[in-house]
């Protein structure tokens, strides 16, 4: 089962996605505030974070340095922006993804999926496993 840590400084916005994700019965736990979600992230595993766009402040976030320092790499889906909020350079930066507004369901649903699949995807390459149904039968 994956575990989603939505990220966020915005009550309303937490409300948003905690709204949207519940309908696809999607496992996650909120951090409003960048208290509660080192906290969350030094006593729990999670498999993705969603970084709501409210929570970056000058171009970055309080979360790269935190999971740098741990040696932690977890990719992060950063909701309601593009490329262009992340000004200042991130180690890791290949496991950052972005979401533009619109914010519609199907959308994060969708994005959750891909960054699942590749971060499977990536995980077999490293190990040198092929993934299921890439063997021929010739």
């Amino acid at each position: 089962m994956r575990r989603i840590l939505i990220l966020t400084n915005d009550k309303n916005n937490a409300v948003t996605l905690r709204t949207l994700l519940e309908k696809y019965r999607i496992e996650f736990e909120i951090a409003i505030g960048e208290e509660t979600g080192r906290t969350i992230l030094t006593e729990r595993f999670m498999n993705l974070i969603l970084l709501d766009a409210a929570a970056i402040k000058g171009g970055t976030s309080w979360i790269f340095p935190f999971l740098e320092s741990r040696r932690l790499r977890i990719p992060i889906l950063v909701v309601g922006a593009d490329e262009t909020a992340l000004t200042a350079p991130i180690a890791n930066a290949d496991d950052v993804r972005f979401l533009p507004q619109p914010l519609e369901p199907e959308k994060i649903v969708a994005a959750i999926d891909a960054t699942d699949h590749e971060r499977r995807k990536h995980t077999l390459e490293r190990v040198n496993v092929a993934p299921l149904g890439s063997f021929s039968d010739d």
